[in-house]
């Protein structure tokens, strides 16, 4: 197993350096490795990277504009919408998306709501014996765990929000709280 875990690594290795090394040539490593002085020697391997990295972030040449056929224009009010119409729009901007890369699960998280508190007005129990709690401002609660919990009708409940998507549910009345899933 090792051995074979060793030999993918090895041979992704030498597929990745395949792709960086196509525009350096062996004369141009070998000039810089036969350079004695250390600083001298790594600025030399840092010019031939710099080169190679300007190579392949050079942008290609933009295709020519085509331009598409125009419609014939009737009236002179017409005339002024197609010319709105053409107007360039200002360009989006690429950069927003790239700045927030990464960020979307922390700004969700900023915006949620940790913890809510309600009024229970309904307690049942399902056919395995595990609470569905309806509170005052219509969400449904269904108990996850099988832990000992008596909640009451008209008890303040809090549920509030674990680690990796649980949520736990507390009455003011008790020291205990149990898992629970929003059913409604």
């Amino acid at each position: 197993m090792k051995q074979r875990l060793s030999c993918v690594v090895a041979f992704t290795g030498l597929l990745s350096t395949g792709v960086y090394a196509q525009n350096i040539t062996h004369a141009e490593l070998t000039k810089c490795a036969s350079i004695e002085q250390n600083d001298t020697r790594l600025a030399c391997f840092d010019r031939l990277m710099h080169t190679e990295q300007a190579q392949a972030a050079s942008p290609r040449p933009p295709a020519p504009p085509q331009a598409a056929p125009q419609p014939p224009i009737e009236s002179t009010a017409k005339a002024g919408a197609v010319a709105a119409s053409q107007t360039p729009t200002a360009p989006v901007r690429k950069s927003e998306p790239v700045a927030e890369f990464g960020m979307e699960a922390q700004r969700q998280r900023e915006q949620a709501v940790d913890e809510i508190s309600a009024t229970i007005t309904q307690v049942a129990k399902d056919p395995r014996g595990k609470y569905i709690i309806t509170l005052d401002n219509d969400m449904v609660w269904k108990q996850q765990d099988t832990d000992y919990f008596r909640p009451k009708k008209g008890d303040l409940a809090t549920v509030e929000r674990g680690a990796l998507g649980v949520f736990y549910f507390a009455v003011e009345s008790g020291n205990r709280r149990i898992k629970v899933k929003r059913l409604k």
